[in-house]
């Protein structure tokens, strides 16, 4: 596993988990509501990776609940997917926003690496009852810097899936702002390990 940031660790913020001289949360700033809301349902080894982005999504977003899933109790998050009405996972194989003329109340993002998200989708059956949503390839001009090795080059982080999405279903300015936080989030990240210069 990478980049695990224990709970209470010294130095960091509680709130993003970045070194205290990097802490992103003045840039997050008052949580506000989307439409639609959205449920992200994280891999338990993801929860205190120090480059986990749902994370600063929940922050940012009033209306975003993330329930952590550990593959030998998967039953609490199964009920609550089973609760879901008017629900659509966010998820490649599905229609894009230009196909459907309709907005979901939920959109149901999965939090984790592609092995991970994959297994979840095995796991939880419940969600092969969503309609699946797509997101529009990105532009040519959309180079984003990331954390992580990318295994393909139309792929997104967690919070990047999360802007882009709700660019699409709610307004640009929304997914704007999730895109700069996820941009300044990655600078900061870089700066404190030396990546880039730190002036």
């Amino acid at each position: 596993m990478r980049s695990m940031t224990a709970p209470g660790a010294p130095g960091r913020c509680q709130r993003c988990l970045l070194l205290s001289a990097w802490c992103v949360c003045e840039v997050i700033g008052p949580a506000q509501p989307s439409r639609p809301e959205v449920l992200v349902v994280r891999h338990h080894w993801e929860a205190f990776k120090s480059t986990g982005t749902a994370r600063l999504a929940g922050l940012a977003l009033s209306n975003l609940r993330i329930l952590d899933m550990a593959p030998e109790n998967p039953d609490p998050v199964r009920e609550a997917l089973r609760s879901l009405q008017d629900a659509w996972l966010l998820y490649p194989g599905g229609v894009t926003a230009e196909r459907v003329a309709a907005r979901p109340k939920t959109l149901v993002v999965l939090d984790g690496t592609w092995r991970q998200t994959r297994k979840m989708l095995r796991r939880l059956p419940e969600l092969s009852r969503l309609p699946r949503f797509s997101l529009s390839p990105p532009a040519a001009t959309q180079a984003r810097t990331r954390l992580r090795e990318a295994p393909r080059p139309e792929a997104r982080s967690t919070l990047e899936s999360i802007a882009d999405a709700l660019a699409e279903l709610d307004s640009t300015e929304c997914g704007e702002r999730l895109l700069a936080l996820h941009a300044t989030f990655v600078e900061r990240t870089r700066r404190s390990r030396g990546q880039l210069d730190a002036s």
